[in-house]
Parts: structure tokens; sequence; C-alpha cells
């Protein structure tokens, strides 16, 4: 188990105990698709990163929302946040 394995830094005995991922593995925020484990910080980063402005997009480059498809609307939101985000800052 991992509470058993050799640590090298308190900071990685104390990321599992935490249940966050290590400095080397981005933080993918709360699961909006649960079939493919997608959180909405991935998404966002989809969006500013990668240019995904449609719910298609994300699902090709992320999968999310192709699957079972409950998730399409709150993806359709965060798209929206994310992209209204980026205009506010731009001005």
């Amino acid at each position: 188990s991992l509470l058993e394995k050799s640590f090298e830094t308190p900071r990685e005995k104390i990321a599992v105990l935490t249940g966050r991922p290590g400095e080397d593995v981005p933080e993918t925020g709360a699961i909006i698709c649960s079939c493919f484990n997608v959180g909405a910080l991935e998404i966002e980063r989809a969006v500013t990163d990668r240019g995904c402005s449609t719910v298609k997009q994300v699902g090709e480059v992320l999968n999310a929302g192709t699957n079972c498809g409950s998730c399409r609307s709150e993806i359709g939101r965060l798209i929206e946040a994310s992209l209204k985000l980026e205009d506010a800052l731009a001005e």
C-alpha cells in the first residue's frame, strides 16, 4: 500500500495522506465527467490552453461528455465561464 512506501520527502507522504496529487501532477479540480474522470480545471485548461470553445471540442481533447452525456451541460457552463474570463482579462 502507499502508506507502507518509503517516501523521499515528508511532502510526498503528506500528499498521499491528504489525497492531493504530487507536484508533478496537475490538479484536476472537481470531477465533472465521472465516465472519464475529468475535472473542472482540466476542462478550463482545454479552453484556455488548447483553444476548445465547444463541448464537442472538449470531448475530442479530453473524452469528457462523450459517453453517457450527463455532464455536457456542466461542460458547456465551464466553457462559457472560461471564455468570459478570458475576454475580461483581455480588456
